[in-house]
């Protein structure tokens, strides 16, 4: 029926193309190198799949929300993009981030898109070292430098610009430089969000 219809409409199907979804989901080689390295099983956050296990949650979501999604990784992604539709990338837990990306990213967001960071985002560098906690690329780019991670427990909520989400074992303390806090726990921030283009 399909081969029926296409031939028989073959004028309008001749140039037509697939819409693409203007969200991405973005994969990290280096956070699964570094999650292989330090796994712990005691919980799914700690395992050698956390950044994955992120990546489909966020995909499930949006795609019950009836929200089409791309997943994509990192060194896959089209950086200069013409699209006239604003974009949105999703980096869950990408603890791996390398250096080269926070450049690509704060141009991608002063452009007028979107960039939603969760988890541990950033935390390390592609060699799985630690970000300096003091000012660095990316303060810059988020407007808050990153303080701590706490323990918390293996689920519990967080109150995020007016939405209780779910979320599980850390909660991030952020020190704003550069952005507005939606979110905090306990009188401590715990989630920013910073306009730049």
């Amino acid at each position: 029926d399909i081969a029926r219809t296409t031939n028989k409409y073959e004028s309008f199907f001749r140039n037509a193309a697939p819409v693409q979804s203007p969200v991405t989901i973005l994969l990290s080689l280096e956070s699964m190198t570094v999650e292989a390295r330090n796994a712990r099983n005691d919980s799914p956050g700690r395992s050698s799949t956390a950044h994955v296990k992120s990546a489909l949650a966020y995909y499930a979501t949006l795609q019950d929300l009836g929200i089409p999604v791309n997943l994509r990784f990192l060194h896959d992604f089209e950086w200069q993009t013409d699209s006239a539709q604003p974009q949105v990338l999703v980096l869950p837990h990408v603890s791996g981030l390398p250096e080269q990306y926070l450049s690509r990213l704060q141009s991608f967001a002063e452009n007028g898109n979107t960039i939603l960071m969760s988890g541990m985002t950033g935390f390390f560098d592609e060699y799985a070292v630690v970000r300096p906690m003091t000012e660095s690329k990316m303060t810059e780019l988020t407007g808050a430098r990153l303080k701590e991670y706490r323990y918390v427990d293996k689920y519990f909520n967080l109150n995020i610009g007016g939405n209780t989400l779910s979320t599980h074992l850390w909660a991030g303390e952020l020190e704003i430089t550069d952005a507005t806090s939606i979110g905090s726990r306990k009188s401590r921030t715990i989630a920013a969000k910073r306009s730049i283009g």
